[in-house]
């Protein structure tokens, strides 16, 4: 089991089970030495249903979070972020919570605050669309980390010239900006493998996205992506998402700081968008 988790939700997304502290336990039996929250970011004015988080349960997600982590301080660090996504319509909620949380990681789920495009990708405009997101995300100066980078491949029917050149293109920006990659053992790896046009996998993670990786040296984080607190008991989907880099010299920092480099981030981007 690792000893740092950043990808950790609750129930207020509305596809997760357990109560905070369920979760708080549930890492520290595990052995997890610093915890992350990062539910599901709310965006003013937008459907939940299932998705994310209400944007009026913001404030007690704080509150309930920031409670455990004074509670449990000599068994655990325990940190405050959220799973966002880029959208230019709500730069002024991003901005909100990149100067009042410990960290923001970047996980793109739509194209739109109002719908999860991002899971019926199946064509190249779609593909190189979210790429887009993914570059401006990172430009922003808003996030930390980049969650299932290729959570894009979910519905994408084969691996072809576009998937690699995205991968090409995501790992340039992760390069450029030094914001790791994640290989996630979430959901990808959780409901077991697809046939696809080309043969069968799991959605994500994909082995060629990572195989480019590797190969331009890319930062990678692993995150458990966890949705049941029982999950933290278990490194059955952790496996399988090793399985998957089998064999790639991936660039692997299990216990990745990164409270140190969200800080750095975050100062410069408060001091820029004063």
């Amino acid at each position: 089991m690792l000893k740092s988790n950043w990808h950790t939700h609750t129930y207020r997304c509305g596809h997760a089970k357990g109560t905070d502290e369920e979760y708080v336990l549930a890492a520290i039996d595990a052995g997890i030495k610093r915890l992350g929250f990062s539910d599901h970011a709310p965006y003013p004015d937008t459907p939940s249903d299932g998705i994310r988080m209400k944007f009026e349960e913001y404030d007690g997600y704080v509150c309930s979070i920031k409670e455990l982590k004074e509670k449990y301080k000599d068994q655990i660090e325990i940190f405050v972020g959220l799973e966002v996504e880029y959208y230019k319509d709500y730069l002024d909620t991003l901005k909100k919570y990149r100067k009042e949380l410990d960290y923001l990681i970047l996980g793109q789920h739509g194209f739109s605050a109002f719908r999860e495009d991002t899971y019926f990708i199946d064509s190249k405009e779609e593909l190189y669309r979210y790429c887009e997101l993914i570059e401006q995300g990172c430009a922003s100066g808003l996030v930390d980390y980049i969650a299932h980078p290729d959570v894009c491949l979910w519905n994408y029917p084969r691996i072809d010239d576009a998937v690699i050149d995205v991968a090409n293109r995501i790992a340039d920006v992760s390069n450029k900006y030094n914001i790791p990659v994640e290989v996630n053992c979430g959901s990808g790896v959780y409901r077991g493998k697809r046939i696809y046009e080309d043969g069968e996998r799991y959605p994500y993670p994909n082995r060629e996205f990572f195989e480019v990786f590797a190969k331009k040296g890319c930062e990678v984080v692993i995150g458990l992506d966890i949705h049941n607190p029982e999950l933290f008991a278990t490194d059955e989907y952790l496996d399988r998402a090793r399985s998957v880099l089998e064999g790639l010299n991936c660039n692997i920092i299990e216990d990745y700081d990164l409270i140190a480099a969200a800080k750095i981030r975050k100062e410069k981007y408060l001091k820029e968008n004063s």
